[in-house]
């Protein structure tokens, strides 16, 4: 796709996972921004402590590059969709962790999950 934009001010809205790479001898330069995303479920959001739990998190405005975090440090996951990652918790004492998740400087709200 290309998009060509003449004197004044413009919005291109990309939906979903994309790479955008603009370039050009813009002044100002152009500038943007990746959508804040949304966590809203963690699926199990429970596990009996002991053992790693294989944790599902659906949301919004997930994409490929997207960090998630526990306790507020990167984990690794895997990016499924634009409403979907995987990531496996490690074992844990009884308790509760923070989730989140990260587009660039823009982080979600957070999410409990608990060991029992």
């Amino acid at each position: 796709m290309s998009v060509h934009f003449v004197d004044g001010t413009h919005t291109l809205t990309i939906n979903g996972p994309a790479k955008v790479e603009l370039t050009g001898n813009d002044d100002p330069p152009i500038q943007g921004t990746l959508a804040a995303p949304t966590l809203t479920t963690l699926t199990p959001a429970t596990h009996a402590n002991g053992s790693d739990a294989a944790v599902t998190l659906t949301g919004t405005n997930f994409n490929p590059s997207s960090d998630v975090l526990v306790d507020g440090g990167k984990v690794p996951a895997t990016y499924v969709s634009a409403t979907s990652m995987t990531t496996t918790l490690r074992a844990n004492a009884a308790g509760t962790q923070k989730v989140s998740v990260r587009n660039g400087s823009q982080v979600s709200a957070q999410q409990t999950f608990t060991w029992s």
